[in-house]
Parts: C-alpha cells; structure tokens; sequence
C-alpha cells in the first residue's frame, strides 16, 4: 500500500510541471546590481512550481551567451507585440530562489 502511495505521488509531481504558455511580454525587469532578467507575461502560466511567488513569472540570467540571446529575442517581441512560446525550468533559480528559471522560448 505504501508503495502503490508512492508512486501515485510521484506521477502526480510530473503532472504538476508547469505549462507551455504562449503571450505577449506584459513587463521586463533588469537591474544594473546583478544579471537578472524578470520577465512578467500577459498571460499567467498554469501549474507554476510552489517555490515560484515572485509576481514575475520567469527569470534567467544575461551572463552566457544563451541568455543574451533569449534577452534580445523578448525585447524584438516585446517592442513589435508579438506573442512567443514559453517554457519554465520546473524549478526556481538558487540565486532567486521565487522566481522559476525560464527553460526555453520559442517564436513563431
């Protein structure tokens, strides 16, 4: 019986991964004191892990070259209005330990 609660537990933990989410960007937010890069949509993602209470919905980081790249893809978005795809890590960022690390977005 225990195990049977166990796994139930576990396939429910991977059907609460957070959601695809497809928006226009509503607000981003950076600081001149770190690397961070908030990014706040208009349309709220579904199923957002718990450690994730920062009203924005995604942060990453600019230091790698991955990251500048995504930052100059959301303000050509931003700047034009067009919607991108959204994906979260499933987990928030050690640093900013509120916010959910974005995983990946995607235009269309």
């Amino acid at each position: 019986m225990k195990l049977r609660a166990l796994v139930m537990l576990l396939f429910s933990a991977n059907a609460m991964a957070s959601d695809v989410t497809t928006s226009k960007i509503k607000e981003l937010l950076t600081y001149n004191s770190n690397d961070f890069v908030f990014v706040s949509l208009e349309k709220i993602p579904g199923n957002k892990p718990t450690c994730a209470t920062n009203p924005y919905d995604y942060i990453f980081h600019l230091k790698s070259d991955q990251g500048k790249a995504i930052y100059s893809k959301l303000l050509a978005a931003y700047v034009s209005g067009k919607s991108l795809t959204f994906k979260g890590t499933d987990e928030c960022d050690p640093l900013q330990a509120n916010a959910e690390v974005l995983h990946y977005v995607s235009a269309k």
